[in-house]
């Protein structure tokens, strides 16, 4: 008689256990997507706000109030301050300066880093 109500109980606690487990696991799974989707929201936003950062040290640092200098020196000497200084310094692949010509257009001039 006691191995026969030991089955009954079996039969009836394994479905009941099986079905809070799958519950569980399928809650598990969701608290784990949202808490991944923060973590990508989180990561995305610092990425955004350090790259905003970087461009914006970038023209602070190369802004020409006073218009193209005679020579190259205080450029040169502005890019070798930012890059000891950025975080980032493989960002700037080339540095270009744009000044107006005598036929009412630009002229586009490549700065030498070498």
């Amino acid at each position: 008689m006691l191995s026969r109500l030991s089955v009954v109980f079996l039969l009836v606690a394994l479905p009941v256990l099986a079905t809070l487990q799958y519950q569980w696991i399928g809650q598990i799974s969701v608290a784990e997507r949202q808490r991944l989707e923060e973590g990508v929201r989180d990561s995305s936003a610092r990425f955004a706000e350090d790259f905003s950062e970087e461009i914006r040290r970038l023209f602070l640092t190369f802004e020409l109030r006073d218009g193209l200098p005679a020579d190259s020196k205080p450029i040169l000497s502005r890019y070798e301050q930012w890059m000891l200084g950025a975080p980032y310094p493989h960002l700037l692949r080339a540095l270009y300066l744009v000044r107006p010509d005598n036929a009412a257009g630009v002229e586009l001039l490549r700065v030498d880093t070498e």
